[in-house]
């Protein structure tokens, strides 16, 4: 029977990694990797070159390490490549995750549980950025977690930090955590259920040691600590945290996340009902809360909440069979493998990765609206997009009003805030932000001559009626507005 749930586990890997190819692209995906193409010939961005409301303003690239290489596997294998290089840090997301869950309980209970993180999570998983981030924090957890047995290989993680802090924004979060066992590896306790780790000097003592190297090394990117002053001022900031979905809590209305509740039930039911033999690591359970509290106010949180609460889980399910082997033999091992590599071969033959379009050739983007922009010579005027189009407007060489660089828009002058006195249509939200004036004032303030915008959204309700302006193009996703002066 053991043997069955090595071939579960390569299968729901194989699945995961294909689904998370059919949803890899975002908007953000196109103008990451359009950033990377151009520093791959200028060098690390500082300035903002593809918007023209912001052209030449500040720009924290913090995460210019994956856009280069995303743009390097694109070029060398296309969509297939970005698919490949986004699942790799899936992949060692789901090994380090699968490996502290096996160290916990039985094959069984390890597996599921590692099927659910993984499932729960791989909504979030499109090819951007926080994938490789989350890859490189499990592999953290991974490392200090095994410290108490083998503490040399904490000498590791600063040069893990390194690689995370020239990724991602959310580097800091290692030497936090490392920290954090520091502070808890000085003392034995136990109350209730929970219980820390009996205190090893010489674990202490390197956990005190690599903190410091990786906060040192959390230094080493092209901005320096305000890599840390970015973390806090991006999650914080009110524009940010009210507009951008990824920044906001979970629509509970919306099965994505119904995970959530799922791991939190699990929880509280094994902790009413836990036999007394079972101990909630002090940790691992802190962890759990933080991100629990994190990932209420920030939906972009969730996978490292299902990857923490699993470890809480697991040792509180603990050891179904305490004699099974962490690894299966040989002959299990190359034949659940093969299995695996079979479905995702076969996967990838009915289900490739998609790109600019799913499977249907349904697009988010108005691909038929920009080619007519530019058949028309309007893709270089000065246009106002939809935010989410953005994006898409960059990998088509053409300079948008706004796009999913929310962060540099936000702390750079008012073109995030007044993006929304174009679209906003809600009264009490167009007064809380101050835009007292309607969508005419901000296409005069920004001398706008052309807008591609959502069929129906307001402002194509207000363009219809507006005096100056011609409607050029519609289709059943977009439509464009030109100055009657502009050319067509």
């Amino acid at each position: 029977m053991p043997r069955l749930f090595w071939f579960i586990i390569c299968i729901v890997t194989a699945v995961v990694l294909l689904s998370i190819g059919q949803g890899q692209v975002e908007s953000d995906t196109l103008w990451h990797i359009k950033a990377g193409e151009y520093m791959l010939e200028h060098g690390i961005l500082k300035t903002d070159p593809f918007s023209w409301t912001m052209r030449g303003e500040p720009w924290f690239a913090h995460e210019w390490l994956w856009e280069v290489l995303a743009a390097s596997v694109y070029r060398l294998g296309g969509s297939t490549g970005v698919w490949l290089f986004n699942a790799l840090w899936v992949g060692l997301f789901g090994l380090s995750v699968f490996l502290l869950l096996r160290s916990r309980c039985s094959l069984p209970r390890a597996a599921l549980l590692y099927a659910a993180v993984l499932c729960s999570s791989s909504v979030a998983w499109h090819a951007r950025p926080h994938v490789m981030a989350q890859g490189l924090f499990a592999l953290w957890m991974l490392v200090v977690l095994a410290a108490w047995r083998h503490p040399r290989l904490l000498y590791l993680l600063p040069v893990i930090e390194v690689v995370w802090a020239n990724v991602h924004g959310s580097a800091p979060l290692g030497p936090v955590i490392l920290a954090g066992a520091w502070l808890l590896s000085g003392f034995e306790w136990r109350w209730g259920v929970l219980e820390s780790l009996k205190p090893d000097h010489a674990v202490r003592r390197t956990l005190g040691i690599t903190a410091v190297l990786s906060f040192a090394a959390s230094l080493v990117n092209p901005h320096g600590v305000l890599l840390w002053w970015y973390v806090v001022a991006a999650s914080q900031h009110p524009l940010i945290k009210e507009f951008i979905a990824e920044w906001q809590s979970p629509n509970f209305h919306h099965i994505d996340f119904w995970p959530i509740i799922l791991f939190v039930l699990a929880l509280f039911g094994f902790l009413l009902r836990g036999r007394k033999d079972r101990r909630l690591p002090v940790f691992e359970t802190l962890l759990t809360g933080g991100f629990f509290v994190l990932c209420m106010q920030q939906m972009r949180h969730v996978p490292y909440f299902y990857f923490t609460a699993a470890l809480v889980l697991a040792s509180l399910w603990g050891k179904e069979r305490p004699g099974d082997e962490a690894f299966p033999d040989r002959k299990t091992g190359v034949a659940a493998f093969l299995c695996g590599l079979l479905v995702l071969a076969a996967g990838y033959r009915f289900f490739p990765p998609t790109w600019m379009a799913d499977r249907s050739g349904r697009s988010d983007f108005p691909i038929a609206a920009v080619d007519y922009l530019q058949d028309k010579g309007l893709g270089h005027s000065r246009l106002f997009n939809d935010y989410y189009w953005g994006g898409y407007l960059i990998w088509r060489n053409m300079s948008p009003f706004i796009d999913g660089r929310a962060d540099m828009y936000a702390f750079n002058g008012d073109v995030f805030k007044e993006y929304f006195g174009f679209t906003l249509s809600n009264p009490q939200k167009r007064n809380s932000l101050g835009l007292k004036q309607n969508p005419g004032f901000y296409l005069d303030k920004y001398a706008v001559d052309a807008v591609l915008t959502h069929n129906g959204s307001s402002l194509d309700w207000y363009m219809e009626d507006r005096g100056g302006w011609r409607e050029v193009y519609r289709d059943d996703k977009a439509v464009i507005y030109v100055r009657k002066e502009a050319r067509r």
